[in-house]
């Protein structure tokens, strides 16, 4: 009958409407978590860091650079390794240095986001104030020392910190 019909179509038709909407819905959540993904990428790209000369076996940092309280990204060369440094002025205008590396995760690296540094790898956001300080996924500390306008590291410190990036 014509009825029974009209009612096996339309219910077809409501079967197909939301086979397709929710087909739909799943591919733009796939869409928008790929989206994020690549958004979050780029947000954390960093430009390469500045190669530091050594000067008199030491690495030498103006203070002047730090102002901005950026992050700021170091490599220097110690007998063919490259060891990665981070500094920051923090919100006290202490500068903090460690290496661009943790105990936990490796040496993957940090990146700024706001006032906080983010661990690349397992996204920890780690306080300014607490780089360089032992524990969770904290920068690995190394030895230096402000004096006058410059950040110093001694030859020493480098040394132990390129068996970190071997």
């Amino acid at each position: 009958s014509a009825p029974e019909r009209r009612k096996a179509l339309a219910e077809r038709q409501r079967d197909r409407f939301w086979k397709t909407a929710a087909t739909a819905a799943g591919a733009l959540i796939i869409v928008l978590i790929c989206a994020q993904f690549i958004y979050s990428r780029t947000a954390q790209a960093v430009s390469p860091p500045e190669r530091l000369e050594l000067r008199n076996g030491e690495a030498q940092i103006p203070v002047a650079e730090l102002a901005d309280h950026k992050l700021h990204h170091y490599v220097v060369s110690i007998n063919g390794v490259d060891v990665r440094l981070i500094a920051i002025l923090d919100s006290s205008d202490t500068v903090r240095t460690a290496l661009d590396a943790c105990a936990i995760c490796g040496t993957q690296g940090y990146y700024q986001d706001g006032k906080n540094v983010i661990c690349r790898n397992c996204a920890a956001a780690i306080n300014t104030s607490t780089i360089g300080v032992a524990g969770g996924c904290n920068p690995i500390h190394i030895d230096y020392l402000v004096e006058g306008d410059s950040l110093h590291i001694a030859p020493t410190a480098l040394a132990a910190a390129a068996r970190t990036f071997r």
